[in-house]
């Protein structure tokens, strides 16, 4: 690439490394589940953040999948650092409260957190009658880390009059910030 393709003021590299998940969401877009094993090598992940860093990129937003349960994510997490790069993390939070995260916690600049709804609505997205519980158990253990988190809400029609409480949700868990994604239907999804 030629030099005038820099990123001016920095930019953000999105990155969905695996389509693994711990949870089988009846929205996802990536059609990610516990089953798939379809995943971007570590080499090539960290090869792709040193790129996108020499081209101004200076933060890297780890989705999936859920990151949390990828193979690679040391190696990515420290090819990042060694770029001088910040680290995003986007999880449905069921893994915030394990060992898996806690070797990582403190390296993330924020972690964003799924919450469809509230929780008849968000369980039954997420196929696990636990799920609400274990994301708001992931945002209690991250603000008594002090580690700044938001809340990532995908809006559909039935949820629309779910955002102000949800907004509620968001600001009483202590997450910084709250974002809105509309739902889109996905080629291959079932509608």
């Amino acid at each position: 690439m030629s030099q005038g393709a820099q990123c001016e003021g920095g930019g953000i590299l999105q990155i969905h490394a695996t389509r693994q998940c711990n949870l089988s969401c009846a929205h996802c877009y990536s059609l990610s589940s516990p089953s798939e094993r379809d995943a971007l090598s570590p080499e090539l992940v960290c090869r792709l953040i040193e790129d996108a860093t020499h081209l101004g990129f200076n933060v890297v937003s780890l989705s999936g999948g859920e990151p949390l349960v990828y193979a690679g994510l040391d190696e990515v997490i420290a090819t990042a650092a060694a770029c001088n790069a910040r680290v995003n993390l986007v999880s449905n939070g069921i893994l915030i409260c394990s060992p898996r995260y806690e070797r990582h916690a403190g390296r993330f600049s924020v972690v964003a957190l799924s919450l469809d709804g509230l929780p008849e609505r968000h369980n039954a997205i997420r196929g696990s009658a636990k799920s609400f519980d274990q994301v708001k158990a992931a945002a209690a253990a991250l603000r008594e880390q002090r580690q700044p988190f938001g809340i990532i809400h995908t809006l559909c029609s039935e949820s629309m009059d779910e955002v102000e409480e949800i907004a509620a949700l968001a600001s009483d868990w202590g997450a910084s910030l709250l974002q809105l994604h509309p739902l889109e239907v996905s080629p291959g999804r079932p509608n």
